[in-house]
């Protein structure tokens, strides 16, 4: 936009001038086009039905050529724009966009100057008003953000209720001052902050009173989320603003004059004025702090914190409800006490009490101001055709357009269906042609934007200023720059040239053959094939220079001139390379915010493993990393495992320097994120130890805080209402006033008196503070002289008691409710009845209802006090018991597995003679006695033993006891292992009974006739059980009855079955002579009765009553005790002892095995050390099915028998026949529940000791071991089970996904059997891209499988398909007739086989590509799972606890603790910085060469340039890298694949401020050049003519141009091959070195040619112009860069140079840089020419450039755009073959095209052939003769490819030899006919 005659500011938003629509203001404008028209222009925004109308009658009137098959089509568009029927139209694309409604998703950092689009042209700075003014709506959204609406006036804020007013009010704090308070705001910059907080709420209450389904923003109002509440709302000031006022106001974005006046209120209610300003900073603490407290505001429940109730300014309700959600404390949210506000409509700017709006800069307001509709800035076209071929181009943007003439304008945007044209070429201007207008530079204002680019990038570095490119867009779309950017594509002509690349970029249109086959365009294919770079063929702009151009507008002085040529080149270069999405800076950019994602978990997991979470179970906060040593945590202590746990974590610590040590470790990847967590925390001291950097945490993230039992009531930060449990109302009762939504009392209120209630709180003993029903007297009871060891979380704080005194307790313990209701509370009574009279009741501290309860004797102290008290248990004569022993196969079943022993027996029976005869023949001797002899069947059962300490394993016993091991080894049999079985203190321990010692066997056996009557103690009571019922007669009381009743007699011979037949008494049936025998159907179940125990020799009683109930073993005790009959007799109670727990400070502190942490098992050394274990509980297994509700209360393990029935239950194991309670009503003998291993001799089960078959495991119906298993224990398989053996421990591990899930689901519930059910195999089938339906989907799922996580699941390694069960089915699964290719799988994974699914890796996730095309993309075809091992470790002894004093105090105290929130916004703000300074290098890559280059242009060719320091600017070096290097971090600065400085750890102090640059090389040029005087043809260099690597692409690279390095002689010996490079390095201001080596990289430019004679690659020093090598400097060659190691600055060029570069006494090669001494020649001369000096416009004669120039410009270029929304576009443009571009000529594949006969040579005819076909030149036989005289130097009559490039070359610049100018008829150059080709869409 020209302003030269506008003396007003051109940049004033608010200028209104009325649009000057008259024609002659072509001066005015800009590269533009103009409409005139009589019809109605289209509107701006879309077509509507007064347009169309309109425009039809304009058409009727202009009596324009329409058909009259087209009304019909009118009446379709009227039927579509008016009646809003558009059926029959044919849509069409969209050409011209209006600003005001465009969102770009490409608006992004992403953008970049290559971007084009059309928009309506602006009166003024086009595009920088585009950029400028709101994009975005208010923010509601952290995902969408205007960058420049992410500056506030506060740093912190609140939004509490006022009771005063009733009303929510809002709280902030704007001066970041550290001690600064909340005050209360009443205005921000004149609007009344409430209104424009109500109206933001509004505005969301508006959406979610009429909800779109496609827009989901209305949520927010559930929970307040996406950042939409009224806290974020004072932090988006400006967007807030814009919507409730009109206008943003300013930041300090925009300079200095940006102050905002705000109107605060100081707590006695005066009312003041302060001055502040919107920073980044601030908005950036402000985000920290909004979601930390908006989160913990909203969990309290506080008022203003819920969704309010919303009403419109007449009353009426906006919204009302539902709300569907709210804080966890309310029960009823629908009758949530909830503000109500009212709507308001706006909310004025106020200033001196009148309404003053704002107008903000850029604003909508001004934008729309200063459109005009007529004016285009550029061109977008949906098809253009080339009047030269034809050629067809489909949806672009005009290229060329700078070196356009000018355009024409049409509408032919109405057509029919079949693609006829309606009305066509209905022109809107007039037929005169509409010319393309120049540049207007202008130097000034172009300064003033690179200094304003600049500004900002600084503004972006220091962190004052999102690091978004977005913001540098009103600079890169102004005016100023796009004159500037103009004139460079006036400068530079480009035309198309195929050239084979190598890209991923989508070459094809779009749908064709080849679209649909490259997997680079049809994203359906890169799903399996890899989108890799490959050769394509292209076509890529070349740019010539055109010197008209420049000599229009540059300055005359030769050097300028050449630096405005390679300034524009470079411009150009750059655009192009910063784009490039793998080594550009967009590539750069990309790659590392990638490597710093890996950082986002490190505060999660420093916090979970050193602050841990809350376990509710303990009451403490738990770590989460498991550990085996103290050296695996950070807090450097692996804490003692729970009570009954194996598996140790790490043990929490606030210790700062713990947490330093933790983060820095997670960055031990990165250190650079090292460098920035020092800097942050350490004040930028890099060599701060671990100390200093965790005092650093804890100032940040640590706070004030009680700690405790009810340390939360008393929190500072965060007031609790106060609350608690009432036991007389049995219910919560809280201050909270749910009819004010208030809290009436808390805790506590302000930091002292929190602190204060803290540590005065009610007093606990600290050998538990958690249990508050320990009272004082309990707690300093004495025990331990009032001492005890005790286990720390926290340093010496939150401690609880691990020691225990030893303990001696009767064996019944009462453990809960269940066990008191069935057996009783324990008395003192009681207590001493059955244990003594020194024996006392203990109950257990707990926290529930009833608590665990023993009758203990205090005095006994040792086992053998309490066992063996008063040698009772050696004087009934306990002895070991030894067996015989067969190891249990793992599923196996003792019973049925080992065959039985028969045992034959034989004795003597009759009278009591008889019992002494051990011979048949003594025996038959006597009448009296009969010798009986049968058979014993002795079976195997299962016996548990102590294989090691603590280690109990399974056993086959064989039924047989011996007492001693010699008699064990004599007598048991073949294949057993003799070995105790239960030792006599064990033995003596559990048992229980009333015994005598005195009375003999005979008179025990025949206790009933030995008993007197009237002394009947032990009498005969008890219960009749009969079989044939399977339950207890009632009515049977008396044993005799019992025995007698329902009894059949039989005979053991058959032929006796009718006389035993008739007797129904049972002693008659036993007392006949006719060999009966009495079935007897019942038995008398005796509740007491006396024996003699053989293996003990006495006479015993047992009694139902001794394991009864408390009161019934007390009542038998007392029998007991008081019974004298026939001898004496005694009282023996089951006893327990515990040999206790550290209950010595020596056995306190000396340590613990760390197998058993708790100490249970009271481990020795030399046990410990023999003591193993498994890392990992990921074994096959059995647990507890705590899915199943039954297994609630089942016991946890049980004794059992295999009894066949009840008599064998009761006779033989003393068992109780009991119920499973299962559908089959099976039955199993019980010998005792909740009870060990050692307790059991019989079969012991607990679900953590069986194998995984045992429970379900391994069997496709889920088939368990016995009923026991199933139904009583409830046991299901695991596999996650403890690992029992070492080799089940190695074998396993855990195969797990990348998430750390499992590798396939191993199990799921079902819902039939209501059990969760592991799979040993399941059926994996390959993702498809199929529906449920079997339809066509455009990705991969599981959905053709089944529906529901019911009937198929996905996994890493396919669909697990639920519904299939076995093998068969899986393999044989179809979809349709195609088979489904499904697998069927084991879940259980070893350490080889989980690592053999493979897939493609690209660096962030997996893709289905094979191998083959994952290499081809580079990626990784590694595994997709990852095998974590176990170890079998052994025990180590390790000191855990502490002794210490009890006491009875307040358990809080008050801390400094880490907040785990903070912690994470602090790694946050690592990421941010890091991610800052990736895109702050991001945007300097991509502008800082431009703004150093188009500077350059500007001071030589742009208006005003009289005013450009031109030796500054001309030599102003690019700024490649500007950032920081840090102590003990290495880093990269700069491109990864280009120039760079790789800084090694130890290179630098503390810091170092280090900048790279790079300078614009300017070839020279030739002596003279500029004058008349100057050669117009180069100097003959045939005789230095050398080959070169490849042809030329672009002369200005030629290698001629770059030879310029000299050895010490000045000969030239070496050319560039890049640009020279200096590296600068200062720490504090001041030059330094760095302290190491560090590597920097020059990237080479790989289009400069390279000269064959030079044939070593190194490095020159550079001194003003003279080149020299710098021997002194070695590289290395990595890809297109040198590499050296550097330490201090230095300024190095990149080169290339002959090996006898030293003893040259001549010049290598040439130095002249023809081309660019031509090109400047020319426009020297044009410009002396245009200023009368006759010499110059002499030496421009015909066919010099200047003619190729003319012909390149004066081709006249029609353009067909329109601008509405139905238009299509119609091109005819031509481009000719210009000469002066034509780089293709010089390639050895376009010289043999033309070499026929295929000799390598192009004779006269071929010669001619060729000029004739590619340049329309048609030669005389004359003029060929000419031509070969001159360049055939072998004088052979044909052209070698040599001496044709020579040839080329000359043509190229220069065009026909002057001697062949005057021959030449101008009329055989055919010039092509403009008349353009119509079509349309």
């Amino acid at each position: 936009d020209d302003h030269d005659d506008d003396d007003d500011d051109d940049h004033d938003d608010d200028d209104d001038d009325d649009h000057d629509d008259d024609d002659d203001d072509d001066d005015d404008g800009a590269p533009v086009c103009f409409i005139e028209s009589g019809c109605p222009e289209p509107p701006t925004d879309a077509l509507d039905c007064a347009w169309l109308r309109g425009t039809m009658t304009c058409i009727e009137a202009s009596s324009a050529s329409c058909s009259e098959s087209d009304t019909a089509i009118f009446d379709a568009w009227d039927k579509c724009l008016c009646e809003g029927e558009c059926g029959e139209v044919i849509d069409t694309v969209d050409s011209v966009v209006d600003p005001l409604d465009w969102k770009d998703p490409h608006l992004s950092s992403e953008l970049h100057t290559g971007s084009s689009m059309s928009i309506p042209g602006y009166r003024t700075d086009a595009f920088g008003k585009f950029f400028r003014f709101d994009m975005s709506d208010l923010q509601d959204s952290q995902w969408n953000k205007n960058p420049w609406d992410m500056f506030s006036p506060f740093s912190d804020m609140k939004y509490e209720w006022d009771e005063a007013s009733s009303s929510c009010k809002p709280y902030v704090k704007y001066s970041q001052d550290a001690n600064e308070e909340f005050v209360e705001l009443v205005e921000i910059d004149g609007v009344d902050a409430g209104c424009a907080i109500r109206h933001g709420i509004s505005e969301k209450y508006e959406k979610a009173a009429n909800p779109d389904p496609n827009d989901h923003h209305y949520y927010w109002l559930e929970d307040w989320e996406h950042q939409t509440n009224p806290l974020t709302m004072l932090r988006d000031t400006r967007s807030v603003l814009r919507k409730a006022s009109g206008a943003a106001p300013p930041t300090d974005f925009d300079g200095a004059d940006s102050d905002i006046t705000l109107k605060l209120k100081a707590p006695d209610g005066t009312e003041y004025t302060a001055t502040t300003k919107l920073t980044y900073k601030k908005y950036l603490t402000a985000s920290g702090n909004v979601d930390a407290r908006w989160n913990k505001v909203r969990n309290l429940g506080e008022k203003c914190t819920q969704v309010p109730f919303m009403n419109k300014e007449d009353g009426s309700s906006l919204y009302a409800g539902p709300f569907s959600s709210s804080p966890p404390n309310w029960s009823d949210w629908t009758n949530t006490p909830r503000p109500t506000i009212v709507s308001p409509a706006s909310c004025p700017r106020m200033v001196d009490g009148q309404p003053t709006p704002r107008v903000e800069k850029n604003s909508r307001q001004a934008a729309i101001a200063t459109i005009d509709d007529k004016r285009f800035i550029n061109a977008k076209i949906v098809r253009k055709t080339s009047a030269i071929n034809g050629k067809e181009d489909k949806a672009g943007y005009i290229e060329g357009m700078a070196q356009m003439k000018g355009c024409k304008l049409y509408v032919d945007g109405l057509f029919t269906a079949d693609g006829e044209a309606l009305c066509t070429n209905m022109n809107y201007g007039s037929d005169k042609e509409v010319p393309i207008k120049e540049p207007h530079c202008s130097y000034p204002d172009l300064k003033e934007t690179a200094e304003e680019m600049t500004a900002s990038l600084e503004k972006m570095k220091n962190g004052f200023s999102p690091t978004d490119a977005t913001l540098l867009l009103p600079y890169v779309g102004s005016d100023a720059w796009g004159s500037c950017s103009f004139l460079i594509d006036q400068a530079l002509t480009f035309k198309d040239v195929p050239k084979t690349i190598k890209t991923m970029s989508c070459s094809d249109d779009w749908g064709t053959d080849a679209w649909l086959a490259d997997p680079c365009c049809n994203w359906m294919l890169s799903e399996t094939q890899c989108c890799a770079p490959r050769e394509v063929n292209v076509m890529v702009p070349e740019a010539s220079v055109d010197t008209d151009r420049l000599a229009d507008y540059c300055a005359s002085d030769v050097a300028q001139l050449t630096v405005a040529i390679y300034a524009s080149k470079q411009f150009v270069e750059t655009k192009k390379d910063s784009v490039d999405p793998t080594y550009g800076c967009v590539g750069d950019r990309t790659s590392d915010l990638q490597k710093y994602e890996v950082l986002q978990d490190a505060a999660k997991t420093c916090a979970d493993e050193l602050y841990g979470t809350y376990d509710h179970s303990t009451n403490q906060h738990k770590s989460s990393k498991v550990c085996t040593k103290d050296t695996d945590c950070h807090s450097g202590t692996c804490a003692a495992a729970a009570s009954g746990e194996t598996i140790r974590y790490c043990q929490t610590s606030m210790i700062g320097e713990h947490s330093a040590k933790c983060l820095m470790k997670e960055f031990l990847t990165i250190p650079l994120a090292q460098a920035k967590l020092k800097e942050i925390t350490a004040n930028g001291n890099l060599r701060a130890s671990m100390e200093d950097v965790g005092d650093g945490i804890l100032s940040i993230a640590g706070r004030e805080m009680c700690t405790g039992p009810d340390g939360w009531n008393y929190d500072p930060n965060w007031k609790t209402c106060k609350g608690g449990w009432n036991d007389d109302t049995n219910q919560w009762e809280d201050a909270w006033n749910y009819e004010t939504g208030m809290c009436d009392e808390y805790w506590c209120d302000d930091r002292d008196d929190c602190r204060d209630k803290c540590l005065n709180s009610n007093a606990v003993c600290n050998t538990d503070p958690w249990n508050d029903s320990i009272d004082e007297s309990a707690c300093l009871n004495g025990d331990l002289n009032n001492k005890f060891c005790a286990m720390c979380w926290s340093g010496d704080t939150n401690c609880h008691e691990v020691s225990q005194a030893p303990k001696c307790y009767h064996d019944k313990r009462i453990w809960d409710q269940w066990h008191a209701t069935e057996f009783g509370e324990w008395t003192d009574t009681l207590c001493t009845d059955l244990m003594g009279a020194d024996a006392v009741v203990e109950t257990e501290t707990c926290d529930s209802d009833f608590c665990p309860q023993s009758c203990q004797l205090p005095t006994a102290t040792s086992a053998a006090l309490c066992i063996n008290a008063g040698g009772i248990c050696d004087s009934i004569g306990y002895t070991d018991i030894y067996g015989c022993f067969v190891e249990k196969s793992r599923n196996g079943d003792c019973w049925s597995d080992i065959d039985y022993v028969e045992v034959e027996h034989a004795e003597c029976h009759g009278s009591t003679t008889c019992e002494g005869f051990s011979t048949e023949t003594d025996c038959d001797g006597d009448d009296s006695c009969w010798w009986d002899t049968w058979t014993e069947q002795r079976h195997y059962h299962e016996h548990w033993l102590e294989v090691t300490r603590h280690n109990w394993q399974p056993f086959c016993k064989y039924d047989t006891n011996f007492e001693s091991l010699a008699e064990a080894e004599a007598g048991c049999p073949a294949g057993t292992t003799p070995q105790l079985s239960e030792t006599k203190t064990n033995r003596c321990q559990h048992d229980q009974m009333c015994f005598s010692s005195d009375i003999a066997k005979a008179d025990c056996e025949d206790w009933d006739n030995m008993s007197s009557a009237t002394d009947d103690h032990f009498s005969a009571t008890g219960d009749c059980w009969c079989q044939d019922t399977g339950e207890i007669n009632t009515g049977l009381t008396a044993e005799s009855t019992c025995v007698d009743y329902g009894g059949t007699c039989n005979a053991h011979d058959s032929a006796n079955d009718g006389d035993c037949a008739g007797i129904t008494s049972r002693d008659s049936c036993n007392d006949s002579d006719k060999g009966c025998w009495f079935d007897q159907k019942c038995h008398w179940n005796r509740a007491t009765h006396v024996n003699w125990d053989s293996d003990m020799n006495l006479c015993r009683v047992n009694s139902q009553s001794m394991w009864g109930t408390l009161a019934e073993q007390a009542a038998f005790a007392s029998e007991c005790n008081s019974f004298s009959e026939g001898g004496t007799w005694a009282l023996k109670m089951a006893k327990q002892f515990e040999e206790g727990r550290f209950y010595t400070e020596e056995l306190c502190t000396a340590g613990v095995c760390d197998q058993d942490p708790g100490g249970w098992m009271g481990l020795t050394d030399e046990e410990c050390v023999n003591t193993e274990s498994c890392s990992d509980w990921n074994c096959n297994g059995c647990e507890r099915d705590w899915d199943n509700v039954n297994s609630h209360s089942a016991p946890d393990s049980i004794c059992w028998a295999a009894a066949a029935n009840q008599t064998h239950c009761t006779d033989k194991y003393s068992g109780t026949w009991t119920s499973t309670n299962n559908d089959d009503g099976d039955m199993y003998c019980l010998i005792e529940e909740h009870t060990s291993p050692e307790r059991c001799s019989y079969i012991y089960s607990e679900c953590s000791k069986m194998d995984y078959e045992q429970c379900g495991g391994g069997s496709a119906n889920g088939e368990f071991d016995n009923v026991i298993t199933k139904d009583v224990l409830y046991c299901r398989p695991t596999k996650w089970a403890e690992c029992k053996s070492e080799e089940d421990c190695v074998a396993q591990g855990f195969c797990q996904n990348e998430w750390g899930g499992n590798a396939l689901p191993d199990g799921w519930w079902n819902q039939d059997t209501q059990r969760h059910e592991y799979k040993d195999f399941v059926c994996v089938a390959p993702e498809i891209n199929l529906d449920s339906a079997g339809n066509d989907q455009d990705w991969f799922s599981c959905d053709a499988y089944g529906s529901g996580w019911e009937e198929v699941e996905w996994s890493e390694l396919g669909c697990v398909i639920k519904t299939i069960t076995d093998e068969s089915a899986c393999t044989t699964l179809t979809l349709g007739d195609t088979p489904a290719n499904a697998v069927w799988r084991p879940t259980q994974f070893d350490a080889d086989n989980c690592y053999e699914p493979k897939k493609c890796y690209n660096g962030n996730w997996y893709n289905r590509y094979n191998q083959e095309e994952c290499a081809k993309c580079g990626d990784q075809f590694k595994p997709l799972l990852k095998w974590s091992g176990n170890k079998w470790m052994q025990g180590e002894m390790r000191s855990m606890y502490k002794w210490k004093d009890r006491e009875f105090t307040s358990p809080n105290s008050w801390v400094t603790e880490i907040d785990r929130w903070m912690v994470e916004d602090l790694v946050n703000e690592v990421i941010n910085r890091l991610n800052e300074e990736v895109e702050t290098n991001f945007v300097s890559c991509m502008y800082n060469p431009l703004i150093n280059s188009i500077e350059k242009i500007a001071c030589v060719c742009g208006n005003n340039r009289d005013q450009c320091d031109q030796d500054a600017v001309i030599n102003a070096p690019t700024s490649l890298v500007d950032t920081k290097s840090y102590r003990d971090a290495k880093q990269r600065a700069g491109k990864k694949l280009g120039t760079r400085l790789e800084v090694s750890e130890k290179s630098v102090n503390n810091t170092a401020d280090v900048k790279v640059t790079k300078g614009l090389y300017v070839p020279p040029l030739r002596e003279g050049t500029g004058t008349a005087d100057a050669s117009r043809r180069p100097p003959n260099r045939d005789a230095g003519e050398r080959k070169l690597n490849g042809d030329s692409e672009n002369s200005l690279n030629s290698a001629e141009c770059m030879t310029v390095v000299t050895n010490a002689d000045n000969w030239l010996v070496g050319q560039l091959v890049g640009d020279c490079i200096s590296l600068s390095i200062a720490e504090d201001g001041a030059d330094t070195e760095f302290l190491t080596p560090s590597l920097l990289c020059i990237d080479t430019n790989t289009q400069i040619e390279r000269s064959e004679v030079f044939t070593i690659s190194g490095l020159a020093n550079k001194e003003g112009d003279v080149y020299t090598i710098a021997d002194d400097m070695q590289i290395i060659e990595s890809g297109t860069q040198f590499c050296f190691n550097v330490t201090k600055s230095v300024t190095a060029c990149p080169i290339i140079y002959a090996s006898e570069h030293a003893t040259a006494t001549e010049d290598l090669a040439s130095g002249e840089c023809g081309l660019i001494s031509d090109i400047v020649q020319e426009i020297a001369m044009k410009q002396g020419c245009k200023m009368g000096d006759t010499k110059s416009c002499g030496w421009l004669q015909a066919g010099s450039l200047s003619q190729a120039a003319a012909i390149g410009t004066g081709i006249i270029v029609l353009l067909v755009i329109v601008g509405c929304c139905c238009s299509s576009c119609i091109g005819a443009w031509l481009h000719p073959k210009s000469r002066a571009v034509m780089q293709k000529h010089l390639n050895k594949a376009f010289f043999s095209e033309f070499d026929k006969d295929g000799d390598g040579m192009l004779d006269k005819d071929e010669i001619k052939v060729m000029l004739e076909k590619e340049f329309g030149e048609k030669f005389s036989v004359k003029q060929l003769d000419a031509l070969f005289s001159k360049f055939d130097k072998d004088g052979n009559g044909q052209l070698d490819f040599e001496e044709y490039k020579v040839m080329m070359r000359h043509h190229k610049v220069h065009g026909h030899p002057p001697e062949l100018q005057n021959d030449i008829d101008p009329s055989s150059i055919e010039l092509l006919s403009l008349k353009p080709k119509e079509s349309s869409i």
